[in-house]
């Protein structure tokens, strides 16, 4: 372990070493050196200098003319009355069908779970959103089959009428 550290302390030292600094072009050099400016230069930034005795700040860096504010029309005048916010709707959801009183015969689309918690669907899709869930041995009638292999089901207990995979739905006897 220690001579795997000092290997890896060596070959940084030996990185630094050879890549060091980047090697500086002459231009570079020269302009941190002396920094030498053209006569006409000179006297346009002697005009630009503030007259608050700030001139060696000045001389290095002129001041730049600020850009002229925009006019600006007359501000409306503030709504008296207060706008009331606007609030997104909540997409509609399939309103419950009554419950129907219960049949000493079971339907012809009469159903029950065969898992243990299954997730009922306003659509017949995973992509549509959850709204509600059957247990194991919940009653249900089927209302329309899709070819997709879902089912339209309305739960006898509580009359919610949703989407279901049909694999989770056994035939009453």
């Amino acid at each position: 372990m220690i001579r795997l550290t000092l290997i890896l302390l060596v070959a940084i030292a030996v990185t630094f070493v050879v890549a060091g600094d980047p090697p500086e072009t002459v231009a570079s050099r020269t302009d941190r050196e002396q920094v030498t400016e053209p006569a006409g230069q000179t006297e346009e930034l002697q005009e630009l200098t503030p007259l608050n005795g700030d001139s060696a700040d000045a001389a290095a860096e002129p001041e730049v003319a600020a850009d002229p504010e925009p006019e600006v029309a007359d501000p409306v005048e503030p709504a008296t009355e207060p706008v009331p916010e606007t609030v997104a709707a909540p997409e509609p959801v399939a309103a419950p069908e009554p419950v129907a009183a219960p049949a000493e015969t079971p339907s012809r689309n009469a159903a029950t779970v065969n898992s243990a918690r299954v997730n009922m669907r306003s659509g017949p899709s995973t992509a549509n959103e959850v709204v509600d869930q059957v247990v194991f041995g919940d009653r249900v009638e089927i209302l329309e089959r899709a070819d997709s292999g879902w089912a339209r089901i309305r739960v006898e207990s509580s009359g919610r009428v949703a989407w279901i995979f049909a694999e989770f739905l056994d035939a009453a006897q």
